[in-house]
């Protein structure tokens, strides 16, 4: 709700929502109440919101239903594929389930095992120089 964001909302306002802000989970609880309206006001301008920078520790916090926000981005680590088969990574996979396919992104994809796991935890959508240089055809 910055001043800069206003003038930046101002010259922009956006279409068919297609522009995604992204907030941080530390910055969300560092405050609910501003986030909530903040949320509020980005949403009826036609923005949708994405909880950027989540960690394993992290992400159990950032339902996007309670949130009420679009999406929450994962970011890949090697430690991700020790989930997969576990009890741990069962509960991962419904989690992700619960918040409705297609609202957790996997970013920071820098191989094809980082996309695989997360498609065996149930994501569909990812971010990262891997699927860069494949939607680029190298």
């Amino acid at each position: 709700m910055s001043e800069e964001f206003l003038t930046f909302d101002d010259d922009f306002a956006p279409s068919s929502q297609d522009v995604v802000l992204e907030m941080r989970i530390e910055d969300i609880f560092a405050d609910p109440g501003s986030f909530s309206f903040a949320r509020d006001f980005v949403m009826e301008r036609g923005y949708r919101i994405c909880i950027d920078g989540l960690n394993l520790n992290t992400f159990p916090y950032a339902d996007t239903n309670r949130l009420g926000v679009a999406y929450a981005k994962l970011m890949w680590t090697p430690d991700l594929a020790a989930y997969v088969g576990t009890t741990q990574g069962q509960e991962l996979k419904q989690m992700i389930r619960d918040r409705k396919k297609g609202r957790t992104i996997l970013a920071r994809c820098d191989s094809d095992a980082a996309v695989k796991i997360g498609q065996q935890l149930g994501i569909t959508l990812f971010q990262g120089r891997y699927v860069d240089n494949v939607s680029r055809g190298r």
